[in-house]
């Protein structure tokens, strides 16, 4: 599985700051190369990502507590039929 900054790559400068908007950080980048490298580092700040978390409605979360307490590994149709 790519990590983050891979999965980033192909987007727009643009894109980007969607997905940092959303994410409610402020990106400020002159290109797309180090909009790309300075989002991937805001977005695994620990402590956005435990506030995203804690923010997820009540079935998202208990998706997320699933997968994450079966190693990250469930089968594809098993997750979707379940959630």
């Amino acid at each position: 599985m790519p990590d983050l900054s891979h999965t980033l790559q192909g987007y727009d400068l643009g894109y980007l700051h969607i997905i940092a908007e959303l994410w409610g950080i402020e990106l400020e980048a002159p290109d797309v190369r180090s909009g790309r490298k300075n989002l991937s580092k805001r977005l695994l700040n620990s402590a956005l990502v435990e506030e995203i978390v804690e923010a997820l409605p009540k079935e998202a979360g208990e998706a997320l507590g699933d997968l994450l307490g079966s190693d990250s590994r469930i089968p594809w149709t098993k997750f979707t039929q379940q959630y």
